[in-house]
């Protein structure tokens, strides 16, 4: 089984800002979670995995994301599959509707010289 620690990783940061969003969390709960998140950071110290960096543009800030989903995304975007893209980039980087919308639309997040995308085959 092929696990991308990189997406468990973000989804498990956003699943926390979610939660410390909606409800009170208490202190072990917090502990808890980044200890979670230091045991990934130290199993992906062994992975050698490509990703690619996307930026939010209002934060300008950057989430990474797998190499992979970029591809798919990519994809996605150039077959005119913009909201099935923004969908996949909040799954796989735990970023909210307006950041996945912004960074989706964004065209300095894409590589538009490989036109068509590297997987767009596979739509």
């Amino acid at each position: 089984m092929d696990i991308d620690l990189l997406n468990v990783k973000n989804w498990i940061m956003g699943a926390i800002k979610r939660a410390a969003a909606r409800t009170e969390i208490n202190a072990n709960e917090v502990n808890e979670a980044f200890e979670i998140i230091a045991d990934l950071d130290r199993a992906m110290a062994g992975c050698n995995f490509a990703y690619a960096s996307i930026l939010i543009p209002a934060t300008g800030l950057n989430v990474n994301i797998s190499q992979a989903v970029y591809d798919e995304i990519q994809a996605l975007i150039y077959d005119g599959r913009k909201i099935a893209a923004i969908k996949l980039m909040r799954s796989s980087s735990g970023i909210g509707l307006k950041n996945a919308k912004d960074s989706v639309e964004d065209d300095r997040n894409w590589d538009w010289s490989r036109n068509p995308p590297i997987n767009y085959a596979n739509h």
